[in-house]
C-alpha cells in the first residue's frame, strides 16, 4: 500500500503510536479476538529498543539509497516519500506487520495506473491507499480501534525474536547437481518479489519469454535473485512472490531462487519454508545454494543473505572446487547471487571477495549475475571477472537520477561499461521512474547471448512477444 512507502507516515506512525504502546502493553490484556501472537514483556521491550534505534538510524541516514542524491531537481518528491523500501530489518518487519494488519481496508485509486496521485506519483508505486487516513491524511492509525496497535506491537516483537534468535536453520547441502540442456534459456529477474503492479507486469512479460523458449523446445530455467518484500514474512511469500511467478510446474520449465537480505528479515520463514516448498521449486531441495550443470558453464546458485553479503557455512571452498573442477573440464564459470561483488554506486562485497579469493584471482568466474541495487548495469573487467551485470531492477520502484549522456562514476569505483537509463514519468512530468525489467540468457557456441527486456516491451506480450532493448554475447 502506498501509505505504508511513505517514510513520513511510517515514521509518524511508529513514533506517536507504535513505540508508545510496546513500551506500555500489557500482554496479557490483549484480546486474543485480535490473533495477537502471545508474547511476553521482555520481548515486548526488546522491540522497542530494536525499533527506536533503527528509527533514529534513519532519521541520520536513510537506508534506502546510501548515496542517494538529496539534491534533487526541481519539482521532484523525495523518494523514499514514494517508493520507501527501508534496508533496516526492523522497519522493514514494521512494513510489513502494517500491510498484514490493514492490507483488506485498502482501495484502488481512482486514478488508475496512469494517473498521479500523491507524493512522487501514486501509481508509479501502486494504486493502493489506505482510506479513512485522519483529517490531515498522514495519519495511518487515527481511523483504527486500539486493537489494531496492540496487536502490530505483539506481532512485530514476535518477528524480532525471529530476526534475532530463531533464524530457519541454514543448510549446509548444496541442491544436487541439475543438468542443463545445451541450448536451454534461462529467465534472470532480480528484487522482483514486490507484488506491485509493475511488477505483475513483469512477469507477463517473462512469462512470454518462457512460452516461446517452450515453442522453440528449449529447456527453460527461471531465476530468482532474491528479495520478497517488505521482509520475507510467509504471508508476503505467498502474496508478493509465488502468486505471480511466471513458471508453472510444467514439463521442461524449472524454477530457482535465491536468498536476499529481505528474505531474512523475518529469518528466513518465507524463503526456505514457503517459497523453496512450492512445488515449482522441487529440484532445488529446499536448499539455498545450487548447481546447473551445462556441457559449456559451470553455474552456481550463491546464498549471500544468509550471513548479509557473505557467503555463510564454506560456501567459498565449495564453489572453488566446483570452479576448479569446471576448469578442467573445458567449462566456463557463471555464478548467481543476490549480493554485489564489487559496485560503481553502493558498497563492495570485500567478504565475498575473500571467500572467492582463489577462484578471483585465477579469473575462474567468467560471468556474475548480482541484484540488491535496484538497476540494470554492466561492467568492465573487474577484480577478476570479466563480465558482471546487476540485475535488481525486477519490481522496486526507484528514480531515473542520470541522465542518458551522464558520466559514469569514476576511481575508485568499479568501471561501468553501461546502464540502462530509460524511464517514464510522472507528477506532470517532472518526477522520471526507471523501468523494471528481467533478461533472458541463451546458451550458444560462442558464449552467452543475453536480452534485456524492460517492462514496456509489449503492450500485449500474448499477442506480441516482447523486444529487447539490448543484446550482448558474452563470451
Amino acid at each position: 500500500m502506498a501509505d505504508f512507502l511513505q517514510k513520513s507516515v511510517l515514521v509518524d506512525s511508529i513514533e506517536r503510536q507504535i513505540l508508545p504502546a510496546l513500551q506500555s502493553l500489557d500482554p496479557s490484556q490483549v484480546r486474543r479476538a485480535a490473533d495477537a501472537p502471545a508474547v511476553t514483556r521482555e520481548q515486548l521491550n526488546e522491540a522497542y529498543i530494536r525499533l527506536k534505534e533503527a528509527l533514529e538510524a534513519e532519521g541520520v541516514r536513510s537506508s534506502l539509497y546510501p548515496t542517494l542524491d538529496k539534491s534533487l531537481p526541481p519539482g521532484w518528491a523525495a523518494l523514499e516519500e514514494a517508493a520507501f523500501f527501508s534496508s533496516r530489518p526492523e522497519i522493514g518487519l514494521m512494513q510489513t506487520v502494517l500491510q498484514m494488519r490493514f492490507g483488506d481496508k485498502g482501495r484502488t485509486d481512482e486514478s488508475g495506473p496512469a494517473g498521479h496521485r500523491g507524493p512522487g506519483g501514486t501509481a508509479a508505486v501502486t494504486n493502493q491507499r489506505l482510506f479513512g487516513n485522519g483529517a490531515d491524511g498522514r495519519r495511518v492509525f487515527g481511523a483504527f480501534e486500539q486493537t489494531d496497535v496492540d496487536w502490530i506491537s505483539c506481532k512485530f516483537a514476535e518477528a524480532i525474536t525471529w530476526l534475532l534468535r530463531d533464524k530457519v536453520r541454514f543448510p549446509n547441502d548444496p541442491a544436487p547437481d541439475f543438468a542443463v540442456a545445451k541450448d536451454a534459456r534461462l529467465i534472470v529477474v532480480g528484487d522482483w518479489g514486490s507484488g506491485l503492479p509493475r511488477a505483475q507486469k513483469v512477469a507477463k512479460l517473462m512469462s512470454a519469454c518462457l512460452a516461446e523458449a517452450l515453442m522453440e523446445n528449449r529447456q527453460v530455467h527461471v531465476i530468482h535473485l532474491g528479495d520478497v518484500y517488505y521482509s520475507g514474512f510467509p504471508c508476503e511469500a505467498e502474496s508478493n512472490f509465488l502468486k505471480f511467478w511466471p513458471a508453472k510446474r510444467t514439463a521442461n520449465v524449472y524454477s530457482w531462487c535465491l536468498n536476499g537480505n529481505h528474505d531474512m528479515f523475518c529469518g528466513g520463514r518465507g524463503y526456505f519454508n514457503v517459497i523453496l516448498a512450492d512445488p515449482r521449486f522441487k529440484e532445488q531441495r529446499g536448499l539455498s545454494r545450487f548447481a546447473l550443470v551445462h556441457p559449456q558453464w559451470e553455474i552456481l546458485g550463491l546464498d549471500s543473505a544468509y550471513e548479509d553479503h557473505a557467503l555463510a557455512n564454506g560456501q567459498g571452498e565449495w564453489a572453488e572446487k566446483r570452479l576448479r573442477e569446471a576448469k578442467s573440464q573445458g567449462r566456463k564459470g557463471l555464478l548467481l547471487s543476490h549480493h554485489q561483488l564489487f559496485s560503481a554506486y553502493e558498497s563492495d562485497g570485500p567478504k565475498m571477495r575473500e571467500a572467492l579469493r582463489g577462484p578471483l584471482e585465477e579469473r575462474l568466474i567468467t560471468s556474475w549475475f548480482w541484484g540488491h541495487e535496484h538497476r540494470l548495469c554492466a561492467y568492465e573487467d573487474y577484480q577478476g571477472v570479466k563480465n558482471a551485470r546487476c540485475i535488481g531492477h525486477g519490481g522496486v520502484p526507484v528514480y531515473q537520477f542520470h541522465g542518458t549522456d551522464a558520466k559514469f562514476p569514476g576511481p575508485p569505483k568499479a568501471p561501468l561499461a553501461w546502464e540502462f537509463r530509460d524511464w517514464f514519468s510522472t507528477g506532470g512530468g517532472l518526477e522520471r521512474w526507471a523501468l523494471f525489467g528481467f533478461a533472458t540468457v541463451d546458451f550458444e557456441r560462442d558464449g552467452l547471448k543475453v536480452n534485456y527486456f524492460h517492462e514496456n516491451a509489449s503492450e500485449d506480450p500474448v499477442r506480441q512477444p516482447p523486444k529487447p532493448h539490448h543484446t550482448e554475447i558474452l563470451t
